[in-house]
C-alpha cells in the first residue's frame, strides 16, 4: 500500500479540493484540468500554486473572477 504519509497528503488534498469545489468552482475545474493535464509532478506544482491562491481568496473573490 501507500505510505502514511502519501494517504495523509492525499486526504488533505482531497478535503482542500472539495472545499474549493464549494467556494470557486471555477477554480477547482481549473485546478483539476491543470493536474490532469500536468502529470504528476508538474500537477502537484500547480496544485501548490492553487492553495496559495486560495489563500489570496480571503482577501477579495476577485480571485475567483479573473478565472
Amino acid at each position: 500500500g501507500l505510505p502514511l504519509w502519501q494517504m495523509i497528503l492525499g486526504g488533505l488534498l482531497l478535503i482542500g479540493f472539495l472545499f474549493l469545489l464549494v467556494t470557486h468552482p471555477t477554480l477547482a475545474i481549473f485546478l483539476l484540468f491543470q493536474i490532469l493535464s500536468g502529470g504528476g509532478g508538474g500537477g502537484f506544482g500547480g496544485g501548490g500554486g492553487g492553495f496559495s491562491g486560495g489563500g489570496g481568496r480571503s482577501g477579495g473573490g476577485g480571485a475567483s473572477g479573473s478565472w
